[in-house]
Parts: C-alpha cells; sequence; structure tokens
C-alpha cells in the first residue's frame, strides 16, 4: 500500500502523518546543542547516512560533516568532522562522499579517514548519485573526469554539460540535448528551445532514461526523447533529485509558498504591475517531499509542510537509498528514517 501523508502541522512530524519515521535522532547531541540552521542529507549506501550541519549558534560558526549508521532500525553516529562555510555534500561510488566548500573540493571515505582533494573549479550539472564521474563546465566548454583520477580528462567538449553517470554524458550543445557514453558513442538526441538554455532541462534517470523539464511538462523520455511516462511532480521548486540505484524511484524536495486570501490578492496586483513578478510570493514558506515510482507513476510518499520549512530553502533535506527501500529526512530538529513500500501503483495511496 503507498503511504502517502497530509499536511504538516510542524517540523516534529505529529501523527496526522500516514508515514511515521521507523528510527530518528535528535541533531542536539551531534552539534553540542547549539541551534542548527542549515541541514542536508544523503544516503552513501543502504546503511550510511551523511548530514552537513551549520550552525550559526556557535561560537565560532560551526559546520560539520556527520556520518550515521543505519542497522536494526537504529542511528549510530560513527564519524564526524568539521568543514570551512559554503558547503554542499553528494555522495559518490565506493561508499565515498563527496564535500564540496567556498575553498575546496575533496572525496572522503565512508568513516572519513582518507581523503583525496578534487582540482577542479566547478563541480557541475546533475551527476547521477553514487556514481564514479564528476564533470567541470565553463566558458562553453566541458570535462569530464573519472573521480579516482581527476587530473586525467575522459572527455572534453564544447556547450554545456548537464548530466553524467559512470557510462553516459548529457549536454547541451546549441538546441539540442544530446547523449553519448563515456567514448563519444551518440546514444540519442533531443531538440529543445532557444529559450531554455542555462535552465534545468534534463538529467539521467537511470541507465536508459532522461527526466527532462520542458514547456510539455515534466516526462520521463528516452535517450531521443520519446515519452515513457508523464511525471506527477508536485509544485514548487528545487535544485537536486534523490534516485534510487537503478532510476526506478525518484524523490523531490520542492519549496513552496502558501499565502493567505489578503496577501494572494496583492501579489496579483503586484504581478499585474510588474509583468508577473510577484513580490510577495519569491520567499518559500512551505516544503513538500514525495517519492515517485517512476515504473508506474505512483506515489509512494508525500510529506507536505505547508507553513514551515523542514530547513533553509536550496538546501537538500531528504534522499533515497540505492536500494530504494528507504528515505532519509532532516529538519532543524531532528534525523529520521522513513521505509517505503514495496509496491507504489496509480492511484493507489492511504490517507489519514
Amino acid at each position: 500500500m503507498t503511504l502517502v501523508a497530509t499536511t504538516l502541522a510542524s517540523i516534529n512530524l505529529p501523527a496526522v502523518l500516514a508515514a511515521q519515521p521507523v528510527a530518528s535522532v535528535s541533531l542536539a547531541g551531534l552539534t553540542r546543542g547549539a541551534p542548527v540552521d542549515s541541514v542536508s542529507a544523503v544516503f552513501v549506501s543502504d546503511n550510511i547516512v551523511a548530514t552537513l550541519l551549520h550552525s550559526r549558534g556557535s561560537a565560532p560558526p560551526l559546520q560539520k560533516v556527520v556520518i550515521m549508521r543505519w542497522s536494526d532500525r537504529a542511528l549510530e553516529q560513527t564519524a564526524s568532522m568539521t568543514v570551512s562555510n559554503g558547503g554542499q555534500i553528494f555522495a559518490a561510488s565506493g561508499n565515498r562522499l563527496i564535500v564540496s566548500t567556498s575553498r575546496d573540493k575533496a572525496v572522503y571515505s565512508a568513516d572519513l579517514t582518507q581523503r583525496r582533494e578534487i582540482p577542479i573549479k566547478v563541480l557541475c550539472c546533475d551527476s547521477f548519485p553514487r556514481v564514479g564521474v564528476i564533470g567541470e563546465w565553463g566558458e562553453n566548454k566541458w570535462t569530464v573526469f573519472r573521480l579516482d583520477s581527476p587530473s586525467q580528462a575522459i572527455r572534453e567538449g564544447s556547450g554545456e554539460l548537464i548530466s553524467v553517470s559512470d557510462g553516459v554524458i548529457v549536454y547541451r550543445l546549441n538546441n539540442q540535448i544530446r547523449t553519448e557514453t563515456l567514448d563519444g558513442h551518440p546514444l540519442g538526441s533531443i531538440a529543445v528551445s532557444a529559450g531554455s538554455r542555462y535552465s534545468h532541462v534534463a538529467e539521467l534517470a537511470g541507465g536508459d532514461r532522461l527526466y527532462l523539464t520542458t514547456s510539455e511538462g515534466r516526462r520521463l523520455v528516452d535517450f531521443n526523447g520519446n515519452e515513457m511516462l508523464r511525471v506527477d511532480a508536485p509544485t514548487g521548486w528545487g535544485f537536486r533529485h534523490g534516485w534510487s540505484a537503478e532510476g526506478n524511484r525518484m524523490l523531490f524536495d520542492h519549496f513552496t509558498v502558501t499565502m493567505p486570501l489578503a496577501e494572494r490578492a496583492i501579489d496579483k496586483v503586484f504581478n499585474s504591475i510588474f509583468g508577473g513578478l510577484g513580490v510577495m510570493s519569491e520567499q518559500p514558506n512551505g516544503e513538500i517531499v514525495r517519492v515517485i515510482d517512476t515504473r508506474t507513476g505512483g506515489i509512494c510518499l508525500n510529506l507536505e509542510s505547508p507553513g514551515k520549512l523542514f530547513g533553509p530553502a536550496g538546501d537538500y533535506h531528504a534522499d533515497l537509498s540505492p536500494n530504494g527501500r528507504w528515505m532519509v529526512l532532516i529538519t532543524l530538529q531532528e534525523l529520521s528514517i522513513y521505509q517505503l513500500p514495496e509496491s507504489c501503483k496509480k492511484g493507489d495511496s492511504a490517507t489519514r
């Protein structure tokens, strides 16, 4: 049975949820009691979760990577370290973690004892989670490296690099989305509008599909653009998606705006005066985390918080395990693990 959660009244995950976490841990013990004001979480493997916690309430401000092991429905801290401000975390192959900060970029072992610097300026595009390939893009040129030897390029090309995996790269050249193997063998191409340049258009959705966002909607397509599934994405916006290893489950972490009727009326006036630039609607005040089955289109889990964010807009607050059985959610108060149903069929849902 699909688990669908209704409205969240607060970030403390109240009993109105149809889906309840199977394990949770308070963040207070991970930051020595200092209030946390920025959080991110990713699955490094099926039983290893990495978190990035930032607290300006400490002196000096603390940004900390914490590794948690998930087993027997319990969460246990196994490693931690402090990093410089402005960081992001990404899961890589071999149970490794990429930490990208304003000062440097490096890949770490799951116990954080081994570190290798990544000597590139900008980590680009949407790397499929837990792969061993990274990309760099700038000045209409791109380069792809293996994570184990980032000083030796696999491929170079012109255009905008969009998405990479261990076997496939996706890039935009002029008004075409091109998909190729790492050694340059063409797999397909899709024509897109000129106005979509630099927007989030396509990313790899497993071994042989793309997740495409265009004026025609959100779709899963083959490498030539033939539609395979219409995606029931939530409202709002978000920068990153979670994927199971096979691409058969996809996670959205979207930020939304909920306004009282009077504020919506004022925003409508601003829209009419300033040509669609709704001044009051720019700051999100809600968040939706949704997991869908990309084979059936069914919703596996849906957590909605219309009046309060899980954490600051732009952070990545939820992720999927490689096997697609678990979801991690991190708020400013706690880290929680949810179990997902084995089957998520279209229209088969339970709401409390």
